[in-house]
């Protein structure tokens, strides 16, 4: 089932709120919200959110001060975008360079929801035994690309909520923040050594 969620005026810009609930057997098992930045279009006014539901709410801060509690480094391979493709995302971003070339990258960029899932992956696997059941929710703002074959960095910082844990991701060759505001609430945190 997809929705929108909200359709927030930023300044000059946008920001559409979708929200999509996955269904099984009619059984909900997932829901997923995700906030769309449209360059140009605002100024209509309604800049305030809609009362969100606090189980979609999630807020963790990364100690300014102390070093991560994880640190996990994934390399990605070159092919990542084409074999990601498969999932039926058929965005010449990711697989043409001229196409890439006009959109300003020096080659293809790897699909945002690709990384996303390293990094996903990279904290279930070093957070959670490797048991993703034990996830309960995750947040993420983009910002910034990725390139095919580079290392990615995920540093994870357990906060002390609830089982909270605040992540950032950066590309290690290019010493740049990828995934800013990193949020993930486990159901079991696995005791550090």
């Amino acid at each position: 089932k997809y929705e929108v969620v909200d359709v927030l005026s930023k300044g000059k810009n946008t920001v559409l709120v979708t929200g999509v609930t996955t269904l099984v057997d009619g059984n909900k098992v997932c829901y997923n919200e995700q906030s769309l930045f449209i360059r140009k279009t605002g100024g209509f006014g309604n800049s305030q959110p809609v009362n969100r539901p606090k189980s979609l709410s999630l807020k963790a801060k990364k100690p300014d001060s102390r070093v991560p509690d994880y640190v996990i480094d994934t390399p990605t391979r070159k092919e990542t975008a084409a074999l990601y493709r498969l999932n039926g995302d058929r965005n010449p971003l990711h697989i043409d360079p001229d196409f890439a070339a006009m959109a300003g990258f020096d080659q293809p960029i790897l699909h945002g929801l690709a990384f996303f899932g390293y990094a996903a992956r990279a904290i279930v696997n070093a957070v959670c035994n490797g048991d993703p059941s034990k996830v309960k929710k995750m947040k993420v703002r983009f910002s910034s690309h990725v390139f095919p074959g580079e290392t990615l960095r995920t540093k994870v910082w357990n906060t002390g909520n609830n089982g909270q844990l605040a992540f950032e991701t950066e590309v290690v060759e290019r010493g740049k923040v990828v995934i800013t505001g990193g949020v993930v609430e486990v159901q079991a945190l696995k005791p550090r050594l």
